[in-house]
């Protein structure tokens, strides 16, 4: 029944990731993340809501490049996305 929602989350991810400049990556490391979703008030017979919902990411992954050089970063990412639900 809220039209706001809120998430956190955090975890550890493992990636393969592909960059012209350095090919195969292969890193792990720590993320978090937060989103908001603004839904509308459920309504008609069967209760359906639409969602707008936006995300925010954060990770910090270490590894191997493809010529065994270690390398660390950051990585941000964000989305927006439509969520129905019924």
């Amino acid at each position: 029944g809220r039209v706001l929602r809120g998430t956190l989350s955090a975890g550890w991810s493992w990636d393969q990731i592909d960059f012209e400049s350095r090919p195969d990556l292969e890193a792990t490391g720590p993320y978090a993340g937060a989103g908001l979703e603004l839904r509308t008030r459920p309504g008609g017979d069967r209760g359906a809501s639409i969602g707008l919902r936006l995300d925010a990411r954060w990770d910090w992954p270490r590894g191997l490049d493809g010529a065994g050089g270690r390398f660390s970063g950051k990585v941000f990412t964000a989305g927006a996305g439509i969520v129905f639900l019924w």
